[in-house]
């Protein structure tokens, strides 16, 4: 969000300065220490860590069935 234009928001998200990154997560609010890409990828990590989580899988543009492996598995 734009500090300048939505003041009372980021003070209420905690923001106290330029150059803050939180990351939200359903309840859980993550702040990364620093830009780099490292502290925000920790931050990514720590929010998504536990909880209920869902893996998608791509089916019929010539991957193999989940159900079926090695080399000669079979493509849907």
């Amino acid at each position: 969000m734009d500090v300048d234009k939505k003041k009372t928001q980021a003070m209420a998200a905690g923001v106290k300065s330029y150059g803050t990154i939180f990351i939200d997560v359903g309840n859980k609010h993550q702040e990364a220490k620093s830009l780099s890409e490292e502290e925000i990828t920790g931050a990514l990590v720590r929010a998504i860590k536990g909880g209920e989580r869902t893996a998608c899988f791509v089916q019929g543009s010539g991957e193999h069935l989940l159900t079926e492996s090695g080399p000669t598995a079979i493509r849907a």
